[in-house]
C-alpha cells in the first residue's frame, strides 16, 4: 500500500470519527445513560467520545508528520501556537498539583479533558478542514437535523410525555434525573429533552437557534425555517435557563445587527432594542409580586421548598471564586476547581463561571491566555461574518460566552465537541478560501 492510500483512509478515518461525534453528540446524555442501564459501566460507556478523539488525535498527528504543507499551515498560525502553550500549562498545572498532594488522579485526569477538549477538537478540525472539504450545506445539515430530533423530543416532555417519562431508559439519582424543577416546586418542571440537563439544553439551542435565523434572511422557502424556530423558542423557554435566554436574545442581536441593511436601520433597531428593554424593566416593577413571574424569572418565591436560592448561591459562587483568585494568583491546578473538583478529597470548589474556573486552576497566566485565544476566534469569525456559517458561529459564540459568565457551558460534553469542533472546520476552511 503506498503512502497515499493511506493518507487517504487516514482523511477517511478523521471526516468518519468527527461525523460519528456530530451526529451523535446532541443525544449523548440519552444515548450513554440507555446504554449503560443496559450494559452498566456509566463511566467508560461515558468516554465513548474520548476514544474516538484519541484515534483522530493519532490521526491528525501521523498525517502532520507525513505531511509537509499541513504542517506549514497548521505550525505558522498563531493561534495554534497560544492553544499549544495552554496545553502545556494545563498539564504542567495539572501535575505539579498532583505531585504535591493537591488533586486527586481522577480530579485531574477530568480537569485535563474539561479544559483541553474544546481547543483539541477545534485543532484537529482545523487541520482536518485543510485535507477535506466539507460543504457549507452538509454541515448546516449536520447541525439542523439533530437539532430537530432535540426540539421536538423537548415538546413531546413539555405537552404530552410524564414527566418521569426517561426514568424508562435509566435517568435516576445516580445518573441525571430525569426531570428538574425551579426551587423544588414540581408546577415549575424544566425539561431537559437528550441533554444532561435544562442549562445544557439552553445552551445548545443557541446554535441552531443562531443557524435558522441566519438562514431565514437567504432561503426563500423559509415557512418551515419559521416553525422549527419557533419550536426552538419553545422549547428553550421551558428549559428556564436565564442565562440560555439572554444568550439567545445576544446572539440574534448579533445576526440582526449584521445582516440590517444600512446604519439607519442599525439605529431603528437599536432605539426598539432600547423600547422594548425599558418595557420589560417595567414589567418586573409592576410583577414583582407575582408568583409566577418570581419563578419564571428570578426562580424564587416565597413558598419555595429549596433551602436556599438558586440566585444566592451563583452570587456566593462567583464571589468567592473571584476573591480566590485574588489570593492565589498562580491557581491551584488542573482538576482543583469546576466540575472537575468534586473527585477531590477538598471540598469541591464551583464557581459557576468557566472563566473564573480556569483562573481557580492556572492562575492568571492561564486565564489571560485563554481569553487571548478566545479573542483571536472572535476575531476570525468577525472577519469572515460575510459567510452565512460565519455568521451563525460568531453570534452563537458570544450568546454562549455570556452563559459561560454564569455557568460551565464549554464544560458540558455536548457543548464542548458540537461549537468547538465545527467552528474549526468553518475558520480553517475560509482562512483556506481566502488564500486562494
Amino acid at each position: 500500500m503506498n503512502l497515499n492510500k493511506i493518507n487517504q483512509k487516514t482523511t477517511r478515518l478523521l471526516y468518519v470519527g468527527l461525523i460519528i461525534i456530530f451526529l451523535t453528540m446532541p443525544f449523548y446524555a440519552f444515548i450513554t445513560i440507555f446504554l449503560s442501564s443496559i450494559v452498566g459501566h456509566y463511566t467508560l460507556v461515558r468516554l465513548y467520545k474520548e476514544i474516538i478523539v484519541l484515534i483522530l488525535t493519532i490521526a491528525s498527528i501521523y498525517l502532520l508528520i507525513v505531511d509537509e504543507k499541513l504542517r506549514n499551515y497548521l505550525f505558522r498560525n498563531r493561534l495554534i501556537w497560544l492553544i499549544a502553550l495552554f496545553a502545556f500549562i494545563t498539564l504542567l498545572w495539572g501535575f505539579v498539583a498532583y505531585i504535591e498532594h493537591g488533586v486527586s488522579a481522577k480530579a485531574m485526569s477530568y480537569g485535563f479533558i474539561v479544559d483541553l477538549r474544546t481547543l483539541l477538537i477545534f485543532v484537529i478540525c482545523y487541520l482536518f478542514s485543510f485535507k477535506f472539504k466539507i460543504p457549507d450545506k452538509k454541515i448546516s445539515k449536520l447541525i439542523i437535523y439533530p437539532a430537530l430530533v432535540v426540539i421536538f423530543f423537548a415538546i413531546l416532555q413539555i405537552f404530552v410525555l410524564p414527566n418521569n417519562f426517561l426514568s424508562h431508559f435509566g435517568y435516576n439519582s445516580h445518573t441525571i434525573m430525569p426531570y428538574q424543577t425551579i426551587n423544588s416546586n414540581k408546577h415549575y418542571v424544566r425539561i431537559l429533552s437528550t441533554l444532561r440537563g435544562a442549562n445544557p439544553l439552553g445552551a445548545y439551542l443557541v446554535i441552531p437557534i443562531s443557524l435558522m435565523a441566519v438562514l431565514i434572511y437567504s432561503f426563500k422557502r423559509w415557512d418551515l425555517l419559521v416553525v422549527s424556530l419557533i419550536m426552538a423558542f419553545v422549547a428553550l423557554f421551558f428549559s428556564f435557563s436565564r442565562s440560555a435566554w439572554i444568550g439567545v436574545i445576544l446572539a440574534l442581536i448579533v445576526v440582526f445587527y449584521v445582516k440590517l441593511p444600512s446604519n439607519l436601520w442599525r439605529k431603528r433597531a437599536l432605539y426598539t432594542g432600547f423600547i422594548l428593554v425599558l418595557l420589560f424593566l417595567v414589567s418586573l416593577f409592576f410583577l414583582r409580586h407575582n408568583s409566577m413571574f418570581d419563578n419564571i424569572f428570578f426562580h424564587t418565591a416565597n413558598n419555595s421548598k429549596a433551602v436556599y436560592s438558586s440566585n444566592a448561591e451563583h452570587v456566593s459562587a462567583i464571589e468567592g471564586g473571584i476573591q480566590q483568585l485574588i489570593t492565589q494568583p498562580l491557581g491551584k491546578g488542573t482538576g482543583t476547581a469546576g466540575p472537575a473538583s468534586v473527585y477531590n478529597i477538598a471540598p469541591p470548589r464551583i464557581a459557576e463561571n468557566f472563566y473564573i474556573q480556569i483562573g481557580q486552576e492556572l492562575g492568571w497566566l492561564g486565564l489571560i491566555i485563554y481569553l487571548w485565544i478566545q479573542f483571536i476566534i472572535l476575531k476570525e469569525l468577525w472577519r469572515f461574518r460575510d459567510n452565512k456559517l460565519v455568521l451563525a458561529f460568531l453570534a452563537s459564540f458570544i450568546g454562549i460566552s455570556f452563559i459561560n459568565l454564569l455557568s460551565f457551558a464549554w464544560a458540558d460534553d455536548t457543548m464542548a465537541y458540537i461549537f468547538w469542533g465545527f467552528t474549526g472546520l468553518i475558520i480553517s476552511k475560509q482562512n483556506l478560501l481566502e488564500k486562494r
